[in-house]
């Protein structure tokens, strides 16, 4: 039945996913004189780290190459009421970067939803700044729905041509749910750093703390050789793997992640380079 699901849900989000794609790509043909205006340029293993292993730094992404949008579907622990689909973009001209982001988590009768929408500004070639306002929007069965807003701040920082970290911060601000209520959205930190060891390889780390709940550490690595990625992480609640492969302006990736105590999450993420 999890299977089943799954499948619903991917083929329900692609073809959202492909109608979008389909707009924007021929807006941009027609506004150049029908010219194929996407850059040809084949992704980086920078690339891969920045769009596949660290999306949670919206700061991070005035470093990539392209523009993007993308879906992503994952189940948790193959039980079907578990899904969480996500619809997000990144646009980016000069030195400025705009993000919006869709994801719901669960089903029709429980269900997780987040709107996120966020800019950040590039400053030379070194540094970078994010901001990212959250909705949030908690909802059950028989239950009245649960409206909250937040927001992140990021730093994304290249110290020089191979080594760079990043550091995000969710809810600084102590805000709660409910705008009123009594219980307090999770702060959480994250920092991550980044090492190239060539051009096909990456290692990097990742240190996350919430308030409250557990630290975490984690490290990785991710390689890149023609059109085809892999990356692993091992922290110390779960161990993940990701290969994607690279086709013409498109990213398709397949992921697992094996949560200690729990399980398996597998995830489906589809990309659209612009």
């Amino acid at each position: 039945m999890a299977t089943k699901s799954l499948l619903n849900n991917a083929i329900r989000l692609s073809f959202i996913f492909i109608s979008i794609i389909f707009i924007v790509h021929f807006t941009r043909a027609y506004s150049q004189g029908g010219q194929n205006c996407l850059s040809k340029e084949n992704c980086t293993v920078m690339d891969d780290y920045l769009l596949l292993v660290n999306p949670h730094n919206i700061a991070a992404g005035n470093f990539l190459n392209r523009s993007f949008i993308s879906v992503s579907i994952q189940n948790q622990l193959f039980i079907k009421e578990l899904m969480n689909e996500e619809i997000s973009a990144q646009w980016i001209y000069k030195t400025n970067a705009f993000s919006v982001d869709i994801r719901h988590f669960g089903y029709s009768k429980y269900g997780e939803m987040k709107i996120s929408a966020g800019y950040s500004k590039q400053f030379g070639n070194k540094i970078a700044i994010g901001l990212n306002f959250h909705y949030l929007l908690n909802h059950a069965i028989h239950y009245k729905a649960q409206n909250s807003f937040t927001f992140d701040l990021s730093f994304q920082a290249a110290i020089s041509e191979k080594f760079g970290l990043g550091l995000a911060v969710y809810n600084p601000a102590r805000l709660k749910y409910g705008i009123k209520g009594g219980q307090m959205i999770p702060i959480e930190f994250i920092y991550d750093c980044y090492y190239k060891i060539g051009k096909k390889l990456l290692l990097f780390s990742e240190i996350e703390k919430k308030i409250p709940g557990a630290f975490n550490i984690g490290f990785g690595m991710s390689y890149h050789y023609s059109q085809l990625s892999f990356s692993s992480l091992l922290t110390l609640t779960r161990c993940s793997f990701l290969i994607s492969v690279e086709w013409h302006s498109f990213i398709f990736g397949i992921r697992s992640d094996f949560y200690y105590k729990t399980g398996i999450s597998p995830t489906l993420n589809l990309y659209y380079l612009l």
